[in-house]
């Protein structure tokens, strides 16, 4: 019943948080160029990218460090402090790096001037970290009527900014990004304002922080990877072919966000449920094998239905006014599944705090990915992209799967019946493919 309570609240804050999503990509394909599109999708994930080195895994410290016998004699506010402190640190660094090597940097694809590209990310990565680390605060209290406030607080303001763009007609991606990363940013805030009784006396612990930046950067930098890469897909299509072709990847991708807001529910809910489990040995097996069996066939399901509705899905939601413009669907949202899946089949090295392996693995991955793709999508064209980093990202997957168990046997996840089921899902969307 716990697990389906939390599951119905996240749900709920998911789908806000989706619709805020779709909100800005849907507007954004009503008022912008075409071309702009493209370039504004892309600066979502720039932004993303720089929140998750801002981040830097101190959101999962604090949900991983809120559980254990230690955390009995450690004060609570001490973690959202600590947390937040080292957050505003990574922020102004990162800033100070961005000041000095964006304006060498070839943006002109994106359409923006150096200095707004640099305010509009900033303020998106910033706002976008506030919001992580604080809601990770509530789940780790599971305050979730709480986390459900403020998430339909922020909702409000982030939509809110953007609505009255669809009466006064056509406007520039720079006004348009403008608007976007400053509700964020207050919409962070808004989230730090919900934490208010856990900051009511902060204590800042040189040791404490210590312990989250050990436990924090080897995750953070598995986060930024797995942000990295719908970037890098990014970046190589513009690379291979051009800003038209973005787009029409851009609006291809849209549909996989559906899957991708279903998945983010179930992490959330999933995840303080599962280390909760870790308390009682004789439960780890049944709730961790049986629900991440049962939760990657509800995916595949939802894979299926969205991968024969996508065309439709794409003209209602993004209508960027081109005919075949959900043809890179497909392997997009494969790719997608398979982060998912990973997360069941990955979590022993969550468990043994052996983030650093994690890192090294998905390093890899992404650099292996990242140069498959660029070769093979600069001889085969843009289609070649999503298929050359799902064949990578499986077999990322696969080999994290086999490292957790050695690692973590204790923890009993059916990866193997796991990544059959993806190579058989891989098969039909391969059919798909070549009847369509």
């Amino acid at each position: 019943m716990r697990i389906l309570h939390s599951i119905s609240i996240y749900a709920i804050s998911t789908l806000i948080n989706a619709l805020v999503r779709f909100a800005i990509l849907a507007v954004g394909a009503r008022v912008l160029l075409l071309e702009d599109y493209g370039a504004l999708d892309t600066l979502l994930f720039i932004g993303l990218a720089l929140s998750s080195l801002i981040i830097m895994g101190y959101d999962s410290a604090v949900l991983r460090l809120s559980f254990g016998p230690e955390a009995k004699d450690r004060h609570q506010s001490s973690l959202l402090a600590n947390a937040l402190s080292l957050i505003l640190a990574n922020a102004f660094l990162f800033t100070v790096i961005s000041v000095l090597v964006v304006p060498f940097l070839n943006h002109s694809a994106l359409r923006m001037e150096s200095s707004i590209l640099i305010a509009c990310c900033i303020s998106f990565g910033v706002g976008f970290s506030l919001i992580a680390v604080s809601s990770a605060n509530l789940r780790a209290h599971f305050e979730e009527k709480r986390f459900l406030a403020a998430t339909l607080i922020c909702a409000i303001i982030r939509v809110g900014g953007l609505l009255p763009f669809l009466k006064f007609g056509p406007i520039s991606l720079q006004t348009f990004m403008v608007t976007v990363s400053t509700c964020y940013l207050l919409s962070g805030l808004v989230f730090v304002t919900s934490n208010k009784k856990w900051l009511e006396k902060p204590k800042l612990d040189k040791e404490l922080m210590r312990q989250m930046i050990n436990f924090g950067i080897p995750i953070g930098a598995v986060v930024v990877m797995a942000g990295a890469f719908p970037l890098i897909e990014r970046l190589i299509v513009l690379h291979t072919s051009d800003i038209t072709q973005l787009s029409i990847y851009a609006a291809s991708a849209f549909p996989a966000m559906a899957l991708g807001v279903a998945i983010q529910i179930v992490n959330l809910a999933w995840t303080p449920l599962a280390l909760k489990s870790l308390d009682t040995s004789d439960k780890i097996e049944t709730f961790i094998g049986k629900s991440a069996m049962i939760f990657q066939g509800a995916f595949i399901i939802l894979y299926v239905m969205l991968l024969f509705s996508s065309e439709y899905v794409v003209e209602v939601f993004v209508p960027i006014g081109i005919e075949g413009s959900s043809r890179f669907f497909p392997f997009i949202g494969l790719v997608v599944l398979v982060r998912f899946t990973s997360t069941f089949t990955g979590f022993g090295l969550i468990v043994e705090k052996r983030t650093y392996v994690k890192a090294l693995i998905n390093a890899m991955g992404l650099i292996i990915g990242g140069t498959g793709s660029l070769m093979i999508g600069s001889r085969f064209g843009v289609g070649a992209i999503p298929i050359t980093l799902f064949v990578f990202s499986y077999f990322t997957f696969v080999l994290e799967a086999f490292i957790a168990r050695k690692y973590a046997p204790q923890i009993i996840v059916p990866y193997k019946r796991m990544a059959l089921l993806i190579l058989m899902t891989s098969i039909l969307a391969s059919l798909y493919v070549s009847f369509s």
